[in-house]
């Protein structure tokens, strides 16, 4: 959003460097109907981010990246996950952990001992890693449906492009029998 915002501020200051196709062609000018059709182009992917995002304004985004952070305005998060914050802050082994570890596995280690401050911060989190899955499952699925092999049963050919999971493949050969002749 922030970006979106820096951009029309500099569109409407005849400033198009962010845009590198236009800023091509700006020694010749550019028309007041391309800057009006650029700026409308920002505002309604600001309506699409907002429509998409709807609850994203009204959250503290600092919390979760950094819960222990001096930045954090506890009154800003919601109420029922205020004490579990405090508590969560002041507790020396999370600080440590969050130290050591990644911070989607510092919020899961998290849940058992503080449920309502993780599940608030996963689910933040999350948003943008499912968005990214589910972006490149379609990627994937158009790769592999093709015209040619449009009549496949796709589901395991899917389920094996898409898992982070490698096969060991001479584990499962070594474990086939090998079919006898007549």
């Amino acid at each position: 959003m922030e970006k979106i915002w820096n951009w029309n501020r500099k569109v409407n200051l005849d400033n198009f460097a962010m845009f590198e196709k236009v800023s091509q062609f700006e020694s010749a000018g550019v028309s007041a109907q391309l800057k009006s059709d650029i700026i409308k182009h920002l505002q309604s992917l600001e309506n699409e981010f907002q429509r998409y995002f709807p609850d994203l304004a009204e959250r503290d985004e600092t919390f979760p990246r950094n819960p222990f952070s001096a930045m954090v305005d506890v009154s800003t998060v919601p109420e029922d996950i205020q004490d579990e914050l405090l508590d969560l802050r002041n507790d020396s082994a999370c600080r440590k952990i969050y130290m050591e570890k990644s911070l989607t596995q510092f919020w899961c280690s998290m849940l058992s001992s503080f449920p309502k401050v993780s599940t608030s911060a996963l689910r933040l989190l999350v948003t943008f890693a499912s968005t990214y899955r589910c972006e490149l499952v379609f990627s994937t699925l158009v790769h592999i449906k093709s015209k040619a092999r449009n009549k496949l049963a796709m589901e395991n050919d899917m389920r094996l492009a898409i898992s982070k999971t490698l096969p060991r493949i001479s584990r499962l050969a070594s474990e086939l029998k090998q079919q006898k002749s007549h």
